[in-house]
């Protein structure tokens, strides 16, 4: 998967090896924080299905005087219809997450897309 900036103020989702199986364009961006680290996501919608990657960071530590020791999930969640038909965690370490990148393709909303369960 990879989302890149096609220079027309749009962003492209790809999916696939080579030659993308894939490829949507548009993109609808979205950042919460959340106590002790936050969410991105950028939807892609093709026809009643929505493609939504997402970057999230999360606290796993409320110990006083004790580090954060922050939990890192990339991934795409594939929902229709409300109900998340695939959820596909990234097991390698992304290339780059540019979390306010949505500022330069029509801006950030403050409402996820899709929560997780």
């Amino acid at each position: 998967i990879a989302i890149c900036g096609t220079g027309e103020r749009e962003a492209e989702y790809r999916f696939g090896e080579s030659t993308p199986e894939l490829v949507l364009r548009g993109g609808r961006w979205a950042s919460v924080p959340y106590s002790g680290g936050g969410e991105s996501q950028i939807e892609f919608v093709n026809d009643a299905t929505r493609y939504i990657v997402y970057s999230r960071t999360v606290r796993t530590n409320f110990e006083p005087g004790e580090p954060n020791d922050p939990a890192f999930t990339d991934g795409v969640m594939v929902v229709r219809g409300g109900k998340v038909l695939s959820d596909r965690q990234c097991t390698g370490e992304p290339k780059s997450v540019d979390v306010m990148a949505g500022d330069d393709y029509g801006g950030v909303t403050s409402e996820l897309f899709h929560y997780a369960d």
